[in-house]
């Protein structure tokens, strides 16, 4: 009898102890992984923040694991002990713990496709891990009209996914030299709200073996997978908010990159519309196929389900399921917004950002008008997709930005057609200042003043040297472009950090755009009607030798910079002389006053530049030459 009661009373007081711990909290000290057991190579249910908190499960460890309880759940999950704090007490009165799991609700409130080995939770999207194949086996992302058309962050940088064991994760190591692009799964363009939700989709967990012409853009028209991602884009902003399923398939036969990682098959996607209760399906081989071919690719998600063996959108009834699920989905009811997207780039291309769309693609759906022979060139076609792929790549760099903005990078050809233009003035790069790149060479901003610039301050001196009206205090040189002359620049693009300051990338992309100038130089010349070629310094000049048409002629200089030779550059009668040539070919010549203004002609002179004061200052007074 007392052995009885000794076990009773035992058994009561571990039922007390039992119970004041099981009161107890535990504090998210350092991020860590809520797994499904006390084990290290355990599944990941969820990633917790510091200073999440959650209710203690049991008193005792186990392989140095702590059982909590999972909130909104009868689950248990196990965090190790040396990332948490246990502290005594009822679990306070809050909104709950803040964890990766609640932050990853939106992205998963229809359901989990697949219980993956490990599954991930970031501020933009959830993913499912497969450890063996080392790659996502899905990913899902909630996107909505405002976070894609939220101001975009420069591109981040590919990097290491620590939260994955080590044995699982992959690296450079493995794509490096594969022949294989870092494909997004979950896409940056999408996800780039913000700078940390931008980061996660660097994250090589992110990334599968993608060939290069599956998602990047080829000769104008973009991968297909790269061309779903922007409609999933362009859909939202008509649809208001959209969840994106998309994932891999791999077999046995399937090859490999690097160590072990697999290379999928097929690819698919699912975009549904909660708000109308409308879902489009895409499955599709991985090769080089082309965007203009996304409709081939639309199946029923139920063909996807068979497919995987996987349940998408699970959460929703399944009755509701089958109306959208069971049959191919009407393109047209999706087609249609892609039809207006373009016209809307070309509408207003001043507003398009980099990292939109490749400037291949832009091109290939707007091309200026005029110029359609001399983009339809192979060697053009060709140049245009080698530039456009080396942007994009140096986008993806940290810190790192283009100029002038995306739609202004072909202004000059927009502003003129072939047939009118009249006279060309070649520059080098864009300007070098934050935000003040047009597209348009010594062009700037309206309303910004020549000492912004000193080349194009001592453009416009040069120009009223000739006795030609313009406005110091305004150096927007459109109204060239607008009487018919191409602003040009050798280099189209500059290289900037990401504040837009590009004082380091002068010259640094005329190599990159050398060939394609050529070509264009060389296309111009055989334009029929006289025209005035005005080139200033040394690189520019090299052009001359393109100008063989004999109703062309070139008017040479030095290069207005101020660190170059002002005798080399002032009072050299480019404008008069240009204008004389046009005349004398029974060629309406060109306006160059900048201003509809009356203005007082100064002495000709060769100026200095005082870059303390910004200001230019009259060195010694010149002759105009005169015109051969």
């Amino acid at each position: 009898m007392t052995k009885i009661v000794t076990i009773l009373i035992f058994v009561f007081c571990v039922q007390v102890v039992s119970f004041h711990v099981s009161a107890d909290y535990v504090i998210v000290s350092r991020t860590v992984n809520v797994k499904t057991l006390p084990e290290s190579e355990a599944a990941v249910i969820f990633k917790a923040k510091k200073g999440d908190h959650f209710a203690l499960h049991l008193a005792d460890k186990k392989n140095r694991y702590y059982a909590i309880h999972i909130p909104d759940s009868n689950d248990v999950g196990w965090v190790y002990d040396s990332r948490v704090k246990i502290v005594a007490g009822a679990l306070p009165a809050s909104d709950g713990p803040h964890s990766t799991a609640v932050d990853c609700a939106e992205h998963l409130q229809y359901g989990i496709p697949f219980q993956s080995n490990q599954i991930l939770c970031h501020e933009g999207y959830a993913l499912g891990y497969d450890f063996k194949e080392k790659i996502p086996d899905w990913v899902s992302y909630a996107i909505t009209k405002e976070s894609v058309s939220s101001a975009n962050v420069d591109r981040g940088s590919f990097h290491v996914d620590r939260s994955l064991p080590k044995a699982y994760r992959t690296s450079n190591t493995d794509y490096g030299h594969s022949g294989y692009d870092r494909g997004h799964l979950a896409p940056s363009a999408s996800i780039d709200y913000s700078r940390a939700a931008n980061d996660d989709t660097f994250l090589y967990s992110n990334m599968t073996p993608q060939l290069k012409g599956f998602n990047r853009d080829m000769m104008g028209d973009s991968g297909v997978w790269g061309r779903i991602e922007r409609l999933e884009r362009t859909w939202v902003s008509e649809r208001e908010s959209l969840l994106v399923v998309a994932g891999t398939y791999v077999t046995a036969e399937s090859g490999s990159i690097g160590r072990d990682v697999k290379i999928p098959d097929q690819f698919f996607k699912i975009i549904f519309d909660p708000r109308k209760l409308e879902a489009i399906g895409f499955l599709m081989p991985q090769d080089e196929n082309t965007g203009d071919s996304w409709p081939e690719y639309v199946v029923a998600i139920d063909d996807i389900e068979k497919l995987t063996g996987w349940n998408f959108l699970s959460s929703i009834d399944e009755d509701i399921q089958q109306t959208f699920e069971s049959k191919k989905a009407i393109v047209g009811n999706w087609a249609h917004d892609l039809e207006s997207n373009p016209t809307d780039w070309c509408a207003n291309l001043g507003s398009l950002v980099w990292g939109q769309m490749p400037l291949a693609e832009l091109t290939h759906k707007c091309i200026p008008k005029g110029w359609e022979t001399f983009f339809a060139q192979t060697a053009v076609e060709q140049q245009l997709q080698k530039i456009s792929s080396t942007l994009e790549k140096e986008l993806s760099k940290p810190d790192t930005s283009l100029s002038p903005s995306l739609g202004n990078v072909f202004r000059a050809l927009y502003e003129v057609s072939p047939n009118d233009a009249k006279a060309l003035i070649m520059g080098q790069d864009p300007a070098p200042q934050p935000g003040l790149a047009t597209g348009l060479s010594f062009s700037l901003p309206p309303g910004t003043p020549t000492s912004a610039v000193a080349s194009v301050q001592r453009v416009y001196l040069e120009a009223q040297n000739e006795k030609f009206c313009n406005d110091l205090d305004d150096a927007d040189a459109s109204r060239w472009a607008e009487a018919d002359v191409l602003l040009l620049n050798m280099a189209l693009t500059i290289p900037c950090d990401g504040k837009g300051v590009c004082y380091s990338g002068i010259a640094k992309h005329v190599p990159l755009w050398s060939e394609f100038t050529q070509l264009l130089m060389a296309y111009i010349d055989t334009l029929e009607q006289p025209m005035s070629f005005i080139l200033w310094g040394s690189k520019a000049r090299a052009y001359d030798d393109t100008i063989k048409n004999p109703v062309h002629k070139a008017f040479e200089g030095g290069h207005p910079s101020p660190k170059a030779n002002g005798n080399a550059f002032f009072c050299k009668g480019y404008f008069t002389c240009a204008n004389n040539w046009l005349s004398n070919h029974n060629a309406e010549p060109v306006d160059w006053s900048l201003t509809a203004d009356s203005c007082k002609s100064p002495t000709p002179c060769v100026y200095t530049w005082d870059s303390h004061n910004r200001t230019s200052e009259c060195q010694s007074s010149c002759q105009p030459v005169t015109c051969n």
